[in-house]
This record gives structure tokens, C-alpha cells and sequence, in this order.
């Protein structure tokens, strides 16, 4: 079990949660890595949430989580249509 803190409207709320263990485990170790926490990334979601920002285009959302990805250079249209 999972317990989280967030606040609304100058107030503090209580939510709880039920999580598999291992799922849990995983989750914390994952945050972890990220040298965030369960609580913070928790908070960023229900604020997210709640503004309406999980609604972005599924496009716009894949370019953003891709753009550190970069080509090496420019391509000619023949170079990128060219079949191997």
C-alpha cells in the first residue's frame, strides 16, 4: 500500500493507494534512478491531470519524448525513400 500526500485548494489530502508489492518495488527503484520519488511523480501527474495536459496530441507527445534523437546530418528526399 501506497500513501501520498497532495494539496488542494490550500489543503492537504490524503490519498491511498493499492499497489502490487513487487510493482511498487519496481516503481521506487525506477524513481530512484530518476532522482525523483513516487510522491513528487505522483503529484506531477494529478496536477497534469487535473490541468487538462494528459490530452495532448499523441503525435505532439512522441516528437516531445524524442527530441534528443538527432539524424547526423541532413537527407536528400531520394536518400530517405531509398527501400534497402
Amino acid at each position: 500500500m501506497l500513501c501520498s500526500a497532495c494539496t488542494l485548494n490550500n489543503m492537504s489530502e490524503q490519498i491511498t493507494l493499492k499497489v502490487d508489492t513487487a510493482l511498487l518495488v519496481k516503481a521506487q527503484q525506477r524513481a530512484a534512478a530518476e532522482n525523483t520519488n513516487l510522491e513528487d511523480l505522483l503529484l506531477m501527474w494529478i496536477q497534469r491531470y487535473a490541468d487538462g495536459a494528459l490530452r495532448v496530441d499523441p503525435y505532439e507527445a512522441l516528437m516531445a519524448r524524442l527530441r534528443y534523437v538527432e539524424a547526423g546530418s541532413h537527407f536528400l528526399r531520394d536518400e530517405m525513400n531509398q527501400r534497402r
